[in-house]
């Protein structure tokens, strides 16, 4: 639904204003486009009903989702350049008016991407679409997000390319450290924590290790109990009702659970310290082993959970393995996964526009040599 899309463009907007500091004439640029997303979105759940029956609507619910994708796919190529910056290899001066330019630049292109709004906004008059608030929309479209990203610790990738140092690494931390730690993986959205955790969870020495472990998503839209409660049932061999138990209950009852085991609890896409700080008093620290295994995009939510623990930050493939995992991910039908010839100039330009991020090289790629193949 295209709500669903205006509400993740909305959480990319959230992002890029937390993460990337622009020249005070960009940033209230970024506000108002957000400010006119969560307009639109309240035409969207009538829009969405109607669009059925009425050509004019379904044309105007698919501009707004197309509009919605140009706007992520504009932040997250913005937010990519910025981050390549810092780790080529020039003097500062470049690298500070590299940046400074990127900045500017989205500042501008965001701006277009706000008039097409305007344009697309003043249109749902004439196809009758009303404002119906924004309350219980929104929960319902979120939730749906929320189901869409949440991560498991199944479904392991069979294309696992880049990571393989950095999974050795954190395994031989889980397991060689005796006492508690709280262990982060940190990087930007889209370059492989998910990933990475995953391979470490499942690890033959982690499984061994650990008498008890769990996986939990976080994410920005926490709620503390749900959390608990998971986790409750991940390493409790019975579970009693505990739909009326508060949240200083769950956090016991947690804690007793875990006390004088070895455990390992995974904290997938944690945001903020004040997550941290929701759970962290129902995980004993004691010197037995114990760990917790962060994926977060804040170095200051890693050091908060655990200033002794040296972040572990992953970094952009290299362009070896991007092609690699390009012609993976791309050609999953070819057998030996290798790229055709007459796809190797185009496949080799993708891999240069995406520096180095997994998650861009897999969806730039995809579609690209999805549109070269249909021509």
């Amino acid at each position: 639904m295209a709500e669903a899309a205006v509400i993740f463009v909305l959480e990319r907007v959230a992002d890029v204003l937390a993460e990337i500091h622009f020249p005070k004439d960009v940033r209230p640029e970024i506000q108002r486009l957000r400010d006119e997303l969560k307009r639109m979105q309240c035409f969207l759940k009538d829009a969405d009903a109607k669009q059925e029956s009425d050509l004019q609507v379904r044309n105007w619910v698919s501009d707004v989702r197309n509009l919605a994708y140009d706007a992520e796919d504009l932040i997250d190529t913005h937010i990519l350049k910025i981050e390549s910056f810092k780790y080529k290899k020039r003097n500062f001066l470049y690298r500070y008016a590299s940046t400074l330019k990127a900045r500017t630049k989205i500042g501008k292109d965001l701006a277009a991407i706000r008039t097409r709004i305007s344009d697309i906004a003043i249109s749902h008059e004439a196809y009758g679409i009303r404002s119906i608030g924004d309350g219980t929309s929104h929960a319902i479209a979120n939730e749906r997000l929320l189901k869409l990203r949440r991560t498991t610790p199944r479904g392991q990738d069979k294309d696992i390319v880049g990571l393989e140092e950095d999974i050795a690494t954190l395994v031989a931390r889980l397991v060689l450290e005796d006492q508690w730690r709280a262990i982060s993986i940190v990087g930007m959205g889209g370059i492989g924590k998910t990933t990475c955790a995953k391979e470490v969870y499942n690890h033959g020495d982690v499984q061994t290790f650990f008498d008890c472990r769990a996986w939990v998503y976080v994410s920005q839209q926490f709620r503390t109990r749900d959390i608990l409660q998971s986790i409750i049932k991940q390493v409790a061999t019975r579970t009693k009702d505990m739909t009326k138990l508060l949240e200083e209950e769950l956090e016991e009852m947690l804690y007793k659970l875990l006390q004088g085991r070895r455990y390992l609890v995974v904290l997938d896409d944690i945001w903020s310290t004040t997550a941290f700080d929701s759970l962290a008093k129902a995980f004993p620290s004691d010197g037995s082993g114990n760990k917790l295994l962060l994926t977060t995009r804040n170095n200051n939510v890693a050091l908060h959970a655990d200033a002794q623990s040296l972040p572990h930050e992953l970094r952009f493939r290299s362009q070896e393995d991007s092609w690699k995992l390009l012609c993976r991910k791309a050609f999953t039908e070819s057998i030996d996964r290798v790229c055709p010839p007459q796809l190797e100039e185009i496949g080799q330009e993708i891999v240069v526009k995406c520096s180095g991020l997994p998650l861009a090289i897999i969806v730039v790629g995809g579609d690209a040599f999805k549109e070269k193949m249909a021509e």
